[in-house]
């Protein structure tokens, strides 16, 4: 059913000859013999036709106001609802847990950590491709958070853990001014609490960035510290002041099978009693290996003598060992004996053999890794494939083939093996049945392989 609104109606263009006498004209090239009497209609329809003109401009114009009050209200009925939402009741505890999701707090890398020095003040281009070192080290991300409302920046600014979490890596000389305003800003909000610290700069042009973390290294908890072998010697003067360290991940760049803890003896982390975790490249510093729960080798170089560190690992220490790729397996390592340890879980990551899918890939890389092993207290075993962020290419595919012999070989040294896990591993079902038949003791069985359920789980 139709209304009825107050805004002019024509009937003129319903009338049949309304097109049927223009048209007849312009069809037939001629022209009116009594051109006044359709003089009168033209101007009829011309007088409707503004009439509708004048509407429709009233109707936008009254349209636009009511658009604009429209808005001002949908602000104004916004603040009224904000003053009821749900969010305004929750405990800043939970508020904080909602707002982590938002946060990017993935420490970033550039050049292992560094970036090479600028020696041009102008050279813009290459401080735009920079400005994340700040951004991380002055938290933007929460910065941002707190800009919602005052209440969300007085809960950033109010929360010590958040500031806690100091990124200094990548920072270079052009950094150190603000970054140090920004330093000192972060350490006052942390009111006394453990650090998580990320070290990864040039001390030349930062000494007072440096000076600052390294006066605060009682509170250090957790470091991950990307340094040249030529600052060891700057750092040495933590040594014996980390009594709250428990989580260490170190990188020294340099060449892959050159140990940076030789020959010179360090001994920034042999005094560390609280020290839990590990995380390294190739060659591991000296740390009390006694006391560690957790260690992860990425053996980015010779994968047999980067493995001697697993006769250290205590009875209670898990160990995962990532990066294995063929290219690193040495050739005069077959034959050697294996590397007994009492570890009792370990995961091993492996890049795969990358080649045309139509071509079988020799059994390269678990073979020879697992024959480097004996593990006779090992209760947990997982097996992954690495994706490598190079591979696959196009038209190639990136697989680590199941080696039935090696790993039968493998189980028998470690005969307690109670839960497996396989991820990525090119295995078939009867390779599988065969392989589970070795592992009498088995509880747990993990798959995420091709041609299965996706991440199945049986116990």
């Amino acid at each position: 059913m139709s209304v009825a609104d107050r805004y002019f109606r024509s009937t003129l263009h319903r009338a049949a000859a309304a097109n049927a006498i223009p048209l007849a004209f312009l069809r037939s090239h001629t022209h009116p013999v009594l051109p006044g009497e359709l003089r009168g209609r033209l101007d009829a329809f011309q007088h409707d036709l503004d009439r509708y003109n004048a509407d429709i401009k009233a109707v936008r114009a009254a349209l636009k106001r009511l658009k604009r009050e429209r808005a001002a209200l949908a602000g104004a009925t916004a603040s009224w609802a904000a003053v009821f939402a749900p969010i305004r009741k929750l405990p800043n505890e939970l508020l904080l847990r909602i707002l982590h999701h938002a946060v990017d707090n993935t420490p970033r890398t550039l050049y292992e950590g560094y970036a090479p020095p600028v020696d041009d003040a102008d050279d813009i281009e290459y401080m735009e491709d920079n400005f994340w070192p700040m951004e991380m080290l002055s938290q933007a991300s929460w910065r941002k958070l707190g800009a919602v409302c005052r209440h969300w920046r007085d809960v950033v600014e109010g929360t010590p853990s958040i500031w806690a979490n100091i990124n200094a890596i990548g920072l270079i000389s052009y950094h150190n001014d603000c970054a140090g305003e920004v330093l000192r800003q972060a350490l006052a909000r942390t009111r006394g609490i453990p650090l998580h610290i990320g070290l990864g700069i040039k001390v030349s042009g930062l000494q007072d960035i440096f000076a600052m973390l390294m006066e605060h290294a009682e509170r250090w908890k957790k470091l991950t510290l990307r340094a040249d072998v030529d600052e060891l010697a700057e750092l040495q003067a933590i040594a014996g002041r980390l009594p709250l360290l428990e989580s260490l991940d170190v990188q020294i760049p340099g060449h892959r099978y050159y140990n940076p803890w030789m020959p010179t003896k360090w001994t920034l982390f042999e005094d560390v009693p609280s020290l839990r975790r590990l995380v390294f490249n190739n060659k591991p510093p000296p740390v009390p290996w006694a006391q560690l729960t957790h260690v992860h080798l990425r053996s980015k170089g010779a994968v047999y003598d980067n493995l001697a560190f697993l006769e250290k690992c205590s009875p209670r220490c898990s160990v995962k060992i990532s990066h294995l790729a063929e290219d690193n397996l040495e050739i005069d390592s077959r034959g050697r004996s294996a590397i007994q340890a009492d570890i009792p879980s370990l995961h091993l990551c492996m890049i795969g053999i990358c080649g045309d899918a139509s071509v079988p890939a020799p059994e390269e890389l678990l073979g020879p890794v697992l024959s480097f092993l004996d593990l006779p207290r090992l209760t947990s075993l997982t097996l992954e494939r690495q994706q490598d962020k190079y591979t696959p290419f196009k038209g190639m595919v990136s697989e680590v083939l199941w080696n039935a012999d090696a790993f039968a070989a493998f189980v028998r040294r470690s005969p307690h093996v109670t839960v497996l896990h396989l991820h990525g591993i090119s295995i078939d079902a009867r390779q599988l049945c065969a392989g589970l038949r070795l592992m009498p003791l088995l509880e747990t069985l993990g798959l995420a392989l091709p041609g299965f359920r996706p991440r199945v789980c049986y116990h």
